[in-house]
């Protein structure tokens, strides 16, 4: 759905789209009751022993339903989000993490993660809102990994949460891009803990309202302009542009960075670490793209 928001500080408007994420407020449950097209699982080691009886893992969950994910009606929006818990492997003394994946199918067993196909795009922030109450040093992360039409990984977005979050907190971060070329399929996946660390047995983290966001979507607008790359730190380039366009480059403070025309390139060396608003005009129209600058 498109929808229209007016930036009251540059007096123009600006044209949001957001991608078709399945299931992306988790409102829809299985016939297990659980978040459907959302999935994770685990290895369990089982053994055989000299009489031909069959041994598990002594695995001991957090959550109700014995599983690593579950939905929960303290939502965001909606009548549920997602709730990720730890469990604890006593046979082998180590947590397991927490965590979903988004899938294309309702088996829970999926055990890694496929893409999931969408509409064409060009998505430019991946966000959504988050509770998070970790034990001991633990850390969330949440990664969205985005594809061409030939299943080459062109897009990335990493984010790591820390410290309690107790109530709802908006959580937003630019997708990074190694090649321009429209997006066909993601892999969206949280997880309670970093890859690598121990996981706590208790950490919480709560998801809703995942969005992928961009300010053009590519059936609508073929010459879609696109900042390359995102987060610069050096130099952007600003892929589609028809010519004699204006820029206008602001921080959040509303301060002017920068203002006139270029040849599609900005030098972003000298300007302080963050996030920065640049204005295209051109014979078409205005638009707003966010720039993120990490020297």
């Amino acid at each position: 759905m498109k929808r229209m928001i007016t930036l009251a500080a540059f007096g123009i408007l600006v044209f949001s789209v957001k991608a078709q994420i399945p299931n992306n407020g988790f409102e829809t449950l299985n016939t297990d009751n659980n978040v459907s097209q959302w999935s994770k699982s685990f290895l369990m080691v089982i053994w055989i022993d000299s009489t031909g009886e069959s041994h598990g893992d002594s695995i001991v969950f957090d959550s109700p339903n014995h599983a690593l994910y579950l939905p929960t009606t303290d939502a965001h929006s909606g009548q549920y989000a997602l709730e990720m818990r730890n469990a604890y492997n006593f046979t082998s003394n180590t947590g397991i993490s927490g965590g979903a994946f988004l899938s294309a199918t309702d088996d829970y067993n999926v055990g890694f993660e496929v893409p999931v196909p969408v509409s064409p795009m060009l998505p430019e922030t991946f966000s959504f809102y988050y509770k998070y109450f970790p034990l001991a040093s633990d850390s969330a992360q949440a990664v969205a990994k985005l594809f061409d039409s030939d299943g080459i990984q062109i897009g990335e977005a990493v984010m790591t949460l820390g410290g309690t979050t107790s109530t709802y907190t908006l959580a937003s971060v630019p997708v990074n891009y190694s090649e321009v070329r429209p997006v066909e399929s993601i892999v969206i996946s949280f997880s309670t803990s970093i890859p690598g660390n121990e996981p706590t047995f208790g950490t919480r983290l709560l998801v809703d309202d995942v969005a992928l966001d961009g300010s053009l979507g590519l059936k609508e607008e073929q010459n879609a302009l696109l900042l390359f790359p995102n987060p610069a730190s050096s130099q952007v380039v600003i892929n589609g542009l028809i010519g004699n366009e204006q820029f206008i480059v602001s921080n959040l403070n509303g301060e002017q960075i920068f203002a006139g025309s270029n040849n599609g390139k900005l030098d972003c060396t000298s300007w302080p670490n963050g996030v920065y608003l640049l204005n295209i005009a051109g014979e078409n129209g205005s638009v707003v793209k966010k720039l993120v600058v990490s020297h």
